[in-house]
């Protein structure tokens, strides 16, 4: 068995990158009412990575990458409770081949500080987010698998659940810099047990 070479490459999150999200016409994720209210700078079209990823995964190719991180939105594979999008899960299976085309291996991360705003405003308050995360993760993994080993490409090799999983209990309900109700040691500790048991999930 030979060693895999170091992956050397840069990082990107849905969110920051795709575009058209919490738009009349995108995903809308937990971040919809900052956007709407002026708390954050609206996501508007990013980066267009969505429409035209070629431009910044050549961009990272010629910098002598050969990885590239990018991230799934939730709110964009399944924008309603039970329901999936199969164009989502096309789209990113198409740009992840991309990514192989030009010499990066994917690396996916499946929750990068956003989930859809259906799931709540509190997700990680809530004792069904292990559950939903985990069934979001199941399918996310199997249909994008499915559909790149149908394009002749192997399955993704390189996941990460939840980007930086301390961060968010404490970025949300200790200093208030990401969406949620209230704050305290209690919502604290209540989010990373959930966000923890997701995570093992």
């Amino acid at each position: 068995m030979t060693e895999s070479p170091f992956l050397w490459g840069v990082s990107t999150a849905s969110y920051q990158v795709e575009g058209g999200i919490n738009t009349s016409a995108g995903p809308v994720n937990n971040w919809a009412p900052w956007d709407a209210s002026g708390r954050v700078q609206p996501c508007g079209d990013a980066l267009s990575f969505w429409a035209c990823p070629e431009r910044l995964l050549d961009l990272a190719s010629a910098t002598g990458c050969n990885a590239f991180r990018m991230s799934v939105e939730w709110a964009r594979v399944q924008p309603a409770p039970g329901a999936w999008d199969p164009a989502a899960l096309d789209r990113y299976a198409e740009i992840l081949a991309m990514c192989r085309a030009r010499g990066l291996e994917p690396v996916v991360t499946l929750q990068h500080f956003t989930h859809p705003l259906w799931a709540g405003q509190d997700l990680w308050l809530d004792h069904r987010a292990p559950d939903l995360f985990e069934s979001y993760c199941r399918r996310c993994v199997d249909e994008i698998g499915r559909r790149l080993e149908a394009a002749g490409q192997p399955p993704v090799r390189w996941w990460i659940t939840i980007n930086e999983p301390a961060v968010v209990p404490a970025a949300t309900y200790l200093l208030g810099m990401f969406p949620g109700t209230g704050w305290g040691p209690r919502r604290v500790a209540a989010a990373f047990d959930h966000t923890l048991a997701a995570h093992v999930r």
